[in-house]
């Protein structure tokens, strides 16, 4: 789909390898796979999502290696702290 004229049967870096291929216009900025990458994972960190989860989906070796975006995450308010705290609802 992605490369079709490609000899071998799996490509180490196919998405980053498809982003490098088809660039956008002039007046657009060019597609970073790890900008995507790293815009996901924040997400998922600003979402209040566990972080060996996202580590886990990443790829990465660790929850460890989450500490470099950790700055991009705001605090969680009292109320927001209060309910992840108390756990999920019915225990």
């Amino acid at each position: 789909m992605f490369r079709p004229g490609r000899t071998i049967e799996y490509a180490k870096n196919l998405i980053g390898s498809w982003s490098l291929i088809h660039r956008p216009p002039r007046d657009l900025p060019a597609v970073s796979v790890g900008r995507l990458r790293a815009t996901w994972i924040v997400e998922l960190m600003r979402a209040h999502i566990d972080h060996h989860l996202i580590a886990q989906a990443a790829g990465l070796a660790s929850a460890a290696s989450l500490a470099r975006w950790q700055h991009l995450v705001p605090p969680v308010d009292e109320v927001t702290a209060a309910r992840l705290l108390r756990g999920p609802e019915g225990r």
